[in-house]
């Protein structure tokens, strides 16, 4: 295993070109702030840029849809069992990883409150603070209000500088919101996606893939869970994964695929063994991080931060022209093209409600269809525990002893019955509402973009689009609730009567109160599912509309923004508004002479050159 050093040596070029970027960044910056209100709100964004460029440090996240075995997969990369990772989906907020002196944990909030810096005392005691924050078992529904948790550790992993960044699982048991894992993306400067065989690689993880793709490079997949299989269903579930992935990108590019068995590398790390850290795939991803990524993380790094920051200039660019613009025209143009935005606003107000009865009905079917889903559950369930009361009474059994038989085999039997149901109903139900809310995002996005476009064309100025993934970091989509099925019988007492009573007469009554016991216990479990479901399916809907409102408005304002800041100008001494005229048009000229130095700095989307031989000893590990 290739550990990596204290710190790489950059050459002259990757040095200069690192601080022209951060020069170009500080400028921007510099530039945008204070000349219109937009540009303040840029201007602090370009800062954040700046500091994570300036920090030199390489994010790299791993995401994948849950249960893949991604915090597995990072424990045995740090080498210790850190994360939370078991047989149901655990991680719920980010967790970065980074190096530090000491091991500590300092915990951020939505709500803007102090950070919370916790020292550990160990690793037990850190993987206990992870625990009470970042998963749903220790924070249900991020009731706590966490944004994301920064661990600082003396990993030698993360001693050159990579941070790593554990991800909430998109996808189904439980569907903690995914905007938590879309909203790391911009954060993200490289990634390894993990799939497993077990199933192959979903539709929901492809569209998943699609959004970090459009802000992240490069991205390394992990097919784990290789040890399940044999070598000629290693070689064909690898085949399989990579045709998916040519058939899904449009890029010449081969995707770079690591064979992996997260879980034995994790065991052969803990005991240092380094035949088995080999058999399990988990050197050539070392070695890719150490000799490949490492060595090219200046250049990754400028790269991902100039892409991002050029999306932002276009922006700026856009909202300035057409502040601009308000001020050129006459104030008759100008008061009569306000009237036109207003009825074209009025018009995009009714797609909006004609949006909102969409998703007001696909709500009612969606909510029918969990009420239809219960009703089968109970059926099922009922079915089965009754035939364990069966098999407990056949062969003549005395009625307390068969009684007692059957508590025991249903009490054994509960968990995973109601487990499995969840599973199955949650994963039926999540997949349904990606379906469902997908469409409504693609609706909505046409809905504000009209907006945008309107004011374009309205007052001829360049229309800036807004890229997807930046979109979704925006949204609030839904999240799951696993309930955990930890439920076991009431007492079930056989009564003094029965004693009295003839052996038949005594099993018929057993029978009948195990049969109005199993009843209540399936349908409080079941309602339990039915409840917890139809709260999350009416959250999700909601957080929804709230995104779509919020955008809208956000968009609309920008524009009114600029009219009346125009029109209260115009209201003025002429001097002052041609002042904030000339203002303006620097600002454009600034940005463009921005984008023109920010292109030319931007590199190939090739790999690194340094890259190619840590790639080379990657393909068909495992």
């Amino acid at each position: 295993m290739v550990v990596p050093q204290s710190g790489p040596v950059q050459s002259a070029r990757d040095g200069n070109t690192a601080d022209q970027l951060l020069s170009l960044l500080t400028s921007a910056s510099r530039h945008l702030a204070g000349v219109w209100p937009a540009g303040n709100v840029l201007s602090q964004r370009l800062d954040q840029l700046a500091g994570r460029l300036s920090a030199g440090r390489l994010r790299i996240a791993v995401l994948g849809q849950f249960k893949r075995g991604k915090s597995t997969f990072l424990n045995a990369l740090l080498g210790c069992d850190l994360l939370p990772s078991g047989v149901v989906p655990l991680t719920a907020i980010p967790t970065f990883l980074r190096w530090g002196p000491e091991n500590q944990a300092e915990v951020s909030y939505l709500d803007g409150r102090p950070r919370e810096t916790m020292v550990a005392a160990d690793l037990r005691d850190m993987a206990a603070i992870l625990r009470r924050y970042a998963t749903e078992e220790g924070n249900p529904r991020n009731r706590a209000g966490v944004a994301g948790v920064e661990v600082s550790l003396t990993a030698p992993i993360l001693a050159s500088g990579i941070e790593l960044i554990d991800t909430p699982g998109i996808g189904s048991t439980l569907r903690h919101n995914t905007d938590a894992a879309l909203a790391v993306l911009p954060e993200c400067d490289a990634a390894f996606f993990v799939v497993s065989v077990d199933p192959p690689i979903t539709a929901a993880e492809l569209d998943y893939l699609d959004r970090a793709r459009s802000g992240i490079s490069p991205i390394f997949f992990v097919l784990n869970k290789m040890d399940y299989l044999s070598l000629d269903e290693r070689r064909s579930a690898s085949d399989f994964l990579r045709q998916v992935l040519r058939d899904h990108s449009s890029s010449p590019t081969e995707p770079v695929i690591f064979e992996l068995s997260a879980r034995n590398a994790l065991r052969a790390k803990l005991e240092r063994d380094e035949g088995a850290i080999e058999l399990s795939g988990l050197a050539a991803i070392e070695t890719l991080l150490a000799e490949g990524l490492l060595k090219a993380k200046r250049d990754i790094l400028r790269t991902a931060i100039a892409q991002k920051a050029a999306t932002m200039l276009k922006f700026a660019r856009s909202d300035a022209a057409l502040a601009a613009r308000a001020l050129e025209l006459p104030i008759e143009e100008l008061a009569a093209r306000a009237r036109r935005f207003g009825e074209a606003v009025a018009n995009i107000q009714r797609q909006r409600l004609l949006a909102a009865d969409l998703l007001g009905g696909d709500r009612r079917r969606m909510r029918q269809a969990v009420e239809h889903r219960a009703e089968i559950l109970r059926s099922e369930a009922r079915t089965s525990l009754l035939a364990l009361a069966d098999a407990a009474f056949a062969g003549g059994r005395p009625a307390a002893k068969a009684e007692e038989m059957a508590k025991t085999l249903m009490a054994e039997a509960i968990p995973q019955l109601f487990q499995e149901a969840l599973e199955r109903a949650a994963r039926e139900i999540a997949d349904e509402l990606d379906q469902n809310l997908t469409g409504h995002v693609g609706r909505a996005e046409t809905v504000i973009a009209a907006v945008r476009k309107n004011a374009a064309e309205l007052f001829e100025i360049p229309y800036a689009t807004r890229e997807t993934a930046e979109s979704f970091v925006a949204a609030r989509e839904p999240y799951w609730v696993t309930q955990k099925w930890h439920e076991t019988l009431l007492p079930l007492g056989g009564g003094v009567v029965d004693r009295f009573l003839p052996p038949i007469a005594a099993r018929t009554r057993a029978k009948r109160r195990l049969s109005a016991e199993v009843d209540d216990l399936v349908a409080r479990n079941i309602e339990n599912l039915r409840w917890a479901t139809l709260q999350n399916i009416d959250d999700a809907f909601r957080r929804f509309s709230g995104w779509f409102d919020e955008r809208l408005a956000e968009a609309i304002e920008a524009t009114r923004g600029a009219i009346t800041a125009a029109q209260e100008s115009r209201q003025r001494r002429s001097g002052e508004a041609e002042a904030d005229l000339q203002r303006l048009r620097s600002a454009q000229e600034q940005i463009a002479a921005l984008l023109a130095r920010l292109s030319s700095l931007q590199q190939d989307e090739e790999m690194p050159r340094e890259m190619e031989p840590a790639l080379a000893a990657g393909e068909g590990g495992g």
